[in-house]
Formats: structure tokens, C-alpha cells, sequence
């Protein structure tokens, strides 16, 4: 670039994008790696671990931190909303 920036300058740097990439192996690897992925049963392991993820997560404390708030109403009937759907 003409002001001696890189596309790199965004706040990743080698390093930074050497963690994220074996970050992504990692979870890839979690989900049943390439075979798991060629056959999709990788999509049935990536449904369960979001499930259980957000199942772990949907609590007033965790709405409160989201969206920064401690209205007990507000969080009340956002807790109901996630589990209806």
C-alpha cells in the first residue's frame, strides 16, 4: 500500500493469526476433523456443541453482561424469548 500499511494492520499480527489458525484446528478437530467433514457428520457435532453452549449461557447473568443491563424485567423476558425460540 502507498502508506507503508499492510493488510496486517487491523490489530492481527503473525503471531495473533497463528493462535486463531490452531484455534480453528482445534474446534475442527473436535467436530470429527476432515472425514467428519467430507461425510457432514461434523454438522450433527457442531449442532450439539452450540446447543450446549448456548444451554450453558442462557442465564440472566449471562443477558446481563450482553446487553449490559440489570433490569430483572428486561432479562426476564429476554430469557423467555431465547427459550421460546
Amino acid at each position: 500500500m502507498k502508506d507503508g500499511s499492510s493488510n496486517f494492520d487491523n490489530g492481527f499480527d503473525k503471531n495473533n493469526i497463528k493462535k486463531m489458525i490452531e484455534d480453528a484446528k482445534n474446534v475442527a478437530k473436535g467436530l470429527g476433523g476432515f472425514k467428519a467433514f467430507k461425510s457432514g457428520e461434523f454438522l450433527l457435532s457442531l449442532i450439539q456443541k452450540s446447543f450446549k453452549n448456548y444451554w450453558e449461557n442462557a442465564n440472566a447473568e449471562y443477558f446481563g453482561d450482553k446487553y449490559k443491563i440489570n433490569d430483572e424485567e428486561f432479562l426476564s423476558n429476554k430469557l423467555c424469548i431465547s427459550f421460546i425460540g
